[in-house]
């Protein structure tokens, strides 16, 4: 689960659906302790920008004085423009990327760090799929590959394994693999809630390769349009395409 400020950072990113926005709206009013770290939250971004300008105000009024009183020699007032220039450049850079929204990469990477890194067992359960998703918890990788590759074999979970075989392949980078797995989960008959399209569009914005993000785009607005797991995330992603 992702902590008060992740939280709240998603909905001044534009990353929440509209019903979770409502939500978080309603919490602001009843919950005094979320209210606080609000404000906490928006007085820390404003001072970011207050800050920012600040410096660029100081930068040129300074600059504007010692051209202005023309006491700068000109070897010298070109040095100076050079680094007041590159100290100007380096603001605007700084204030450019706190306040740039999210890129589709940007927002996979965050949601695999927040909801995929760790994943819910099953307390009281000893079996294989269990012990799998434990071993990746514990990042011992190979170990639960091998698992879920066994599983894969199997038809009560087999389904679930090839799910968690792509995770894995997911949070360590090796996407070809991961969207094998999700577009064979994806073809799966029979199941009442198959994520394999979402875990699909995911792998495609965190890799970000030549027409990956337009492709993400297309499955994202299929997953809302059907309905199917992770539309109401898909609502938030797709204007940030």
């Amino acid at each position: 689960m992702e902590d008060v400020l992740a939280y709240i950072d998603r909905y001044f990113q534009g990353e929440m659906p509209e019903e979770e926005k409502a939500a978080f709206a309603r919490r602001c009013e009843t919950d005094m302790a979320f209210a606080e770290a609000v404000s906490f939250y928006v007085a820390a971004r404003q001072s970011v920008r207050a800050t920012l300008l600040e410096q660029k105000r100081k930068t040129f009024d300074e600059l504007y004085q010692q051209l202005s009183a023309g006491v700068v020699k000109p070897q010298s007032r070109i040095r100076q423009w050079l680094l007041y220039a590159a100290a100007a450049c380096l603001l605007v850079l700084i204030g450019w990327l706190l306040l740039q929204p999210p890129s589709p990469r940007q927002l996979a990477e965050r949601y695999i760090d927040r909801e995929l890194k760790v994943l819910p067992v099953t307390m009281g359960r000893q079996d294989s799929l269990q012990l799998g998703i434990a071993a990746f918890n514990r990042q011992e990788f190979i170990t639960a590959e091998q698992i879920f590759l066994s599983l894969c074999r199997q038809g009560t979970q087999a389904a679930e394994a090839r799910k968690h075989l792509g995770l894995i392949y997911l949070v360590t980078g090796e996407y070809d693999k991961a969207l094998r797995q999700f577009d064979t989960l994806s073809a799966h008959q029979g199941l009442y809630a198959n994520p394999g399209p979402f875990y699909k569009a995911v792998t495609l914005m965190r890799r970000s390769a030549g027409n990956d993000k337009e492709e993400a785009r297309k499955i994202l607005q299929a997953i809302i349009e059907q309905r199917l797991p992770g539309s109401q995330t898909a609502e938030a992603w797709i204007r940030h395409f």
